[in-house]
């Protein structure tokens, strides 16, 4: 019995990770990325889109079934969904991708933010290494040992030293 479950373990562990799915946020007027768009989960789970109006959504947990995002950005709004929530629902499936379009409410237009966050351009480019590596550097630099931040800027099982 044991051995059986040995194999199985050892089996779904070389199973190869699913490739993210991947969420674009552009400006619907002028089509650029928008770096800094939160999209929250039912359950409170916040992903932020990287300089490239990037976000790689690997969640396990919520893979191949439909999430509903709350999307919110300073400057900018999204439309209301058929309750009243600024948010959409998405069928998220590995490998997917969805492009939101976000409306600017700011007059002045954003050409580009830089918020050295490059890891989901680089992950959703299947080089999930070096992603990991710009990670872990971004934690080590901008959080001190012990700080809760640490958390919120690793991914489930990463080693932060």
């Amino acid at each position: 019995m044991n051995a059986v479950l040995l194999t199985m373990s050892i089996a779904l562990a070389a199973e190869p990770a699913a490739a993210p799915f991947a969420i674009e946020v552009i400006d619907e007027q002028t089509e650029r990325s928008v770096p800094l768009v939160e999209l929250i989960t039912t359950s409170g789970v916040t992903y932020i889109s990287d300089s490239a109006g990037l976000i790689a959504f690997d969640d396990p947990g919520l893979l191949n079934q439909r999430v509903f995002f709350h999307v919110k950005s300073h400057g900018y709004e999204f439309r209301k969904d058929g309750f009243g929530f600024r948010g959409v629902a998405l069928d998220i499936a590995p490998g997917g991708s969805a492009q939101l379009k976000i409306k600017r409410l700011n007059i002045a237009e954003r050409l580009y933010r830089m918020n050295l966050n490059l890891f989901d351009e680089i992950y959703l480019q299947n080089n999930a290494d070096i992603a990991e590596t710009i990670r872990a550097i971004q934690i080590r630099v901008f959080t001190q040992p012990g700080d809760p931040y640490q958390a919120l800027y690793s991914r489930p099982g990463m080693k932060v030293e």
